[in-house]
């Protein structure tokens, strides 16, 4: 649906950003370099200036923070991640599912905060191949508040 599809592309848009502003290490910067080659892929290009874009949207222009990942979203994620799902058959996202099923059965989910998590944007994630350096990366990124 286009509202998960929206959430998942904001969560990634949202974490990336607020990782690029912390001075000191976090242990997820090994995730920036894969969602922007994600990114860049995906957009064919087009998503290099997402996140300056983004920055200065932010920091100079009279627009809320929330109605400046809307818009970096709207511009340069919406419609190709549409093309992309419409180019996804059923069969992909059962062995997605399948995949995060195995993943999360294997977690211990007793390191896990507790909290609410978006397992749609995990699937999402899965079948769109973004990849992480650490797997507990996508509970912190898809973590409901």
């Amino acid at each position: 649906a286009a509202d998960a599809l929206r959430s998942a592309g904001m969560a990634h848009i949202k974490a990336a950003y607020f990782l690029l502003l912390v001075s000191n290490p976090t242990g997820w910067e090994a995730f920036l370099p894969r969602l922007f080659g994600w990114v860049v892929d995906l957009t064919e290009g087009g998503g290099v200036t997402l996140f300056s874009e983004l920055h200065r949207m932010v920091t100079m222009e009279e627009c809320t923070v929330r109605e400046a990942f809307e818009a970096a979203y709207e511009t340069h994620l919406q419609a190709p991640l549409t093309r992309r799902m419409a180019d996804i058959g059923a069969g992909e996202v059962e062995a997605a599912r399948d995949r995060l099923q195995a993943r999360v059965a294997g977690a211990d989910l007793g390191e896990i905060a507790a909290g609410s998590y978006s397992f749609t944007g995990m699937l999402l994630d899965e079948v769109l191949g973004i990849v992480y350096p650490n797997p507990e990366l996508a509970w912190h990124i898809h973590r409901l508040l």
